[in-house]
């Protein structure tokens, strides 16, 4: 008896050992690979909002809900017989209301087309924005390290009893300063981070490993014609105020038929056809405008980007010289700090625009180029009939 309670003791204790065991290299080998981190290439980006995308889905079943309302419209008109057909509210259901409803199914699939297009262009600008933001970042970690090399420099030299505690002081007060802007690029490239978790259905505090670069590459020659040409056939807003006009031509010309000018509907109709005739006219316009405007900001930007990339190369040599110069006590920290605020500026300003410069390329890319002229004239296509 003695000797089987004391197997059972044995047997516990190396169950207990073994559990214990187990746990501490979980919680060993958890500290050691840290928190999970996603890596997403733009293209993953892409695929995932489209599979998690509310909107996207919203458009799907507007388009099924328009093809129904369809299908009610054409059997109505079916199951009114020609001869029938005597009055301009009948002309109206026999010929204008399937017409209308036509409408509504062309303008609900050019919505699911564009919400994808759309989705497509905010997730670029959501990535685009993480990778700013990681530059962003950098950029605050090489303005710190500057600033930590100068207090380095000032520190040996009040040793030395060359420079006075005033200026200690001050490259301290830098060094703080430079320690809160890394502090605040954080939070934003943090909140970036977030948002395009958001965007791409992924919980807001994934952690993430971008494979694609921050990088500037020349679009390739854009033909400004070619892009006019496919923008005025595909743009959403052009079909919207294109598909209204044909129904109010059917609408006047079913009013031909049954009353003549003077007679308050004939005229309607008449004044309805020909204000949709001049809102596509206008929208053809705005839509040629935008497209050239778009391209005359892509090649400024091309300019601006050749002008500043030079600008931080130069920046860059003024203040390896100026460091080497403080070190010799020929500048003061004054003038290293100017200097090394201008770099800063400077490759800033780069990245914002090659930020810019690769959203206006999405926009090339996905054919989206939206003058907002049609949000009144499409209000007037939701007439029942």
């Amino acid at each position: 008896m003695p000797a089987r309670l004391s197997n059972k003791k044995v047997t516990f204790f190396i169950t207990a050992m073994l559990l214990i065991t187990l746990a501490v290299g979980g919680i060993t080998y958890a500290q050691s690979t840290g928190p999970q981190v996603k890596e997403l290439s733009l293209q993953q980006a892409i695929d995932l909002a489209m599979a998690n995308n509310n909107d996207l889905k919203l458009a799907r079943i507007e388009t099924k809900k328009a093809e129904r309302d369809l299908d009610l419209a054409e059997k109505t008109a079916d199951d009114i017989d020609l001869d029938r057909v005597s009055t301009y509210d009948l002309g109206k259901l026999k010929w204008v209301a399937p017409r209308a409803a036509q409408m509504a199914v062309t303008l609900a699939k050019e919505k699911e087309q564009f919400t994808e297009k759309s989705t497509k262009l905010a997730v670029e600008g959501a990535y685009y924005n993480v990778l700013k933001a990681q530059k962003m970042l950098q950029i605050k970690k090489d303005t710190l390290n500057y600033a930590k090399d100068q207090l380095a420099i000032v520190q040996n030299s009040y040793q030395l009893g060359t420079v006075a505690k005033s200026d200690v002081l001050a490259v301290e007060a830098l060094v703080a300063a430079s320690e809160a802007g890394v502090t605040s690029a954080q939070n934003d490239l943090s909140l970036a981070v977030m948002k395009l978790n958001e965007l791409i259905g992924l919980d807001i505090d994934t952690q993430l490993k971008l494979t694609d670069k921050f990088e500037y590459v020349p679009m390739k020659d854009v033909n400004v014609a070619d892009e006019v040409y496919k923008a005025l056939q595909n743009n959403i807003e052009i079909i919207s105020v294109r598909e209204n006009q044909a129904v109010k031509e059917k609408e006047y010309e079913v009013a031909r038929k049954y009353y003549s000018g003077g007679v308050v509907y004939f005229d309607k109709a008449k004044l309805d056809a020909e204000a949709a005739n001049v809102a596509v006219n206008k929208q053809e316009v705005a839509t040629t405008l935008a497209v050239k405007q778009d391209y005359l900001s892509l090649k400024a930007l091309e300019k601006s980007i050749a002008y500043k990339q030079k600008e931080v190369e130069k920046q860059r040599e003024v203040v390896r010289i100026d460091m080497l110069k403080f070190k010799a006590g020929l500048l003061t920290n004054q003038d290293v700090k100017k200097s090394t605020i201008d770099l800063e500026t400077a490759e800033q300003g780069l990245t914002e625009l090659i930020y810019n410069y690769n959203q206006l390329k999405s926009k090339f890319k996905y054919g989206l180029f939206i003058s907002g002229l049609t949000a009144g004239a499409s209000s007037s296509t939701g007439a029942a009939y």
